[in-house]
């Protein structure tokens, strides 16, 4: 029993490598790289800015050709705007770019902001990513497109209300600097999440590729889940199944988890069935992942029992 304990915890040993990123995890590996070389794809960086440049200037033509007639908003593919002198036609114009802005804007810059961290994206990947860190930044937020439209819209008519030039990178950068810092928050709470399903992925599969090579035992297993952080493993007759002292003390020097010591003995008895005897509940969470990834329907929530 022993022996069969010590290979599984030497499989456990040989799949940690799939955690290692890097290795196993190109965009972990990609995405750090990135971060630290900054900005290196300038081209991308210049191809966000022109296209709020444009969308700035489409919206000023299309503001020209309204009821407004020549409304002297004239806009250039800069992103800089000649305002009207008069404030009925100014505070009109910032409503429009601010709906702008709220809505295809903010797409435009989550965008780019992904192709920065992450420039070995397809566009279709990048504009998927883009818009998940626009919807985190709303939920974060708590700001609906319509309360949004009209903060940033409270903002420009302040920046235009004495008329002038307009500066829509200039706005962007200084009078939306905490909105872009909260979707930048955003990007990096999706990527890390992006990176630690795909590692426990990787790692999951493993672990069922060294499981696929070893024989079924025939019998069952309980495992007791303590609030207090603490699991059990017992076989049929209610007998604790652990590792020699000898085999824990090498498990924790290579820095394994209590939850990581009842996944090396069920490595190495993999049982017929798993009974969890109570709710893993939020506490363990991951490791009921890594289970139900690794046995399948072989893992079973089962009733109190004495």
């Amino acid at each position: 029993m022993a022996d069969s304990r010590l290979r599984g915890l030497a499989a456990l040993e040989s799949v940690q490598n799939y955690k290692m990123p890097g290795i196993f995890c190109p965009v972990r590996a990609n995405y750090k790289k990135h971060r630290r070389a900054g900005d290196t794809m300038k081209t991308r960086n210049k191809s966000t800015a022109q296209q709020i440049n444009l969308l700035f200037l489409q919206q000023a033509q299309q503001f020209n050709r309204g009821k407004w007639g020549r409304a002297r908003c004239q806009a250039t593919l800069t992103g800089t705007c000649t305002l009207s002198n008069q404030e009925e036609l100014r505070r009109q114009f910032a409503k429009e770019v601010s709906r702008m802005l709220a809505s295809e804007g903010l797409l435009v810059l989550g965008r780019g902001m992904v192709q920065k961290q992450m420039p070995y994206l397809t566009e279709e990947e990048a504009a998927y990513m883009g818009s998940v860190v626009v919807s985190c930044f709303h939920d974060a937020s708590g700001n609906t497109l319509g309360s949004l439209s009209d903060e940033i819209y409270r903002r420009m008519a302040d920046c235009m209300a004495r008329g002038g030039t307009f500066s829509i990178q200039g706005f962007i950068r200084f009078r939306l600097k905490d909105y872009t810092a909260k979707m930048q928050a955003s990007l990096d709470g999706a990527v890390e999440h992006m990176l630690s399903c795909y590692e426990q992925e990787v790692y999951v599969e493993g672990l069922k590729e060294v499981l696929s090579q070893r024989e079924t035992m025939g019998e069952g297993v309980w495992i007791t889940f303590f609030h207090q952080g603490s699991l059990v493993l017992k076989d049929d007759l209610g007998r604790r199944i652990a590792l020699t002292p000898s085999e824990e003390q090498k498990a924790r020097a290579y820095g394994l988890t209590e939850e990581d010591l009842v996944l090396c003995c069920l490595m190495a008895l993999n049982p017929a069935i798993i009974h969890l005897k109570d709710s893993p509940g939020v506490l363990y969470a991951g490791f009921y992942s890594v289970l139900k990834g690794v046995f399948g329907d072989r893992v079973i929530e089962a009733p109190r029992h004495s």
